[in-house]
């Protein structure tokens, strides 16, 4: 019996099985979003205006003289595939992002955001990021987040499309007086380190990667 008589007697046709996985991925995602938008509707609205896809993405700057100068920040987040945890009245989100040194060094960042209660509406509600340079292979080779540097903890509240925050002296920590790496930062907020501000506006990769290159980064 020949390949075709195969494919056909297992109903996958002349183009193969491509038309039943497209439907199937088209209900998969369809389910995905649908779930997403019973467990964090807020997501889709952040800022007051609708989006299509489950995603936020924003841009901010560190300012930070003590510490050689600006750091621009991208961030990326999505509700992780966990949703809403309700027992705990934790929501939750997970994403990628980059931090820029004023030497134009850039780190990959994965990123992961909180905020207390189940929430419809962000706006005025308060919002903790944590951005850590996690390898990818971290479970394996750097099963330790203390680790994993830079590490920053942004904590504020969403302002329409805009998170107002305060890194509560995490990148003083992070960083040499030079704006190199600190192969000692601590694990937590350094005592008596001073707080710096950041706002981080709704914008794209493109925006930070401007940043960047005038910081003489690629």
């Amino acid at each position: 019996m020949s390949q075709l008589d195969l494919s056909r007697r297992r109903g996958c046709g002349c183009l193969g099985c491509l038309p039943q996985l497209l439907g199937l991925a088209v209900i998969l995602a369809l389910l995905y979003f649908g779930v997403t938008a019973i467990v964090a509707p807020w997501i889709y609205n952040v800022g007051g205006r609708w989006r299509l896809l489950p995603t936020w993405e924003g841009v901010g700057t560190i300012h930070a003289p003590s510490r050689g100068g600006d750091y621009p920040i991208y961030v990326s987040f999505s509700p992780d595939s966990g949703g809403t945890r309700s027992t705990l009245q934790v929501t939750s989100a997970d994403g990628w992002g980059a931090i820029c040194t004023p030497a134009g060094k850039v780190f990959r960042l994965h990123v992961k955001a909180y905020a207390q209660g189940i929430v419809r509406d962000m706006n005025g509600h308060a919002f903790q990021l944590i951005l850590e340079n996690r390898p990818l292979t971290w479970s394996v080779t750097s099963p330790n987040y203390g680790d994993w540097k830079p590490r920053l903890e942004l904590n504020g509240r969403w302002v329409g499309d805009t998170l107002v925050m305060s890194d509560g002296g995490t990148l003083t920590g992070a960083f040499l007086p030079d704006g190199g790496l600190n192969p000692h930062a601590p694990d937590v907020d350094q005592s008596g380190a001073t707080a710096l501000p950041i706002t981080i506006v709704e914008s794209t990769r493109s925006a930070f990667d401007a940043a960047c290159k005038a910081h003489g980064g690629r």
